[in-house]
């Protein structure tokens, strides 16, 4: 089963896709103040990379912390 796991809540923007609990692609940006700019592309770099469609994922985590 593939997840798909965003954290936007704190100074590292990271993006991952899990298979069954397991990370295999990922990415994330230390720029501050520009998560929104780079979350969308972030996802769709990780769908291509793993070969997957978004319909694909099964399950969607995202951190809602004090950001």
């Amino acid at each position: 089963m593939w997840s798909l796991a965003i954290e936007s809540s704190t100074q590292v923007a990271s993006v991952a896709l899990l298979e069954n609990s397991e990370v295999r692609f990922q990415k994330e940006s230390r720029i501050q103040k520009s998560h929104s700019e780079h979350l969308n592309q972030f996802v769709a770099d990780l769908l291509e990379a793993s070969h997957l469609k978004l319909q694909d994922i099964k399950f969607i985590s995202v951190g809602i912390g004090p950001g």
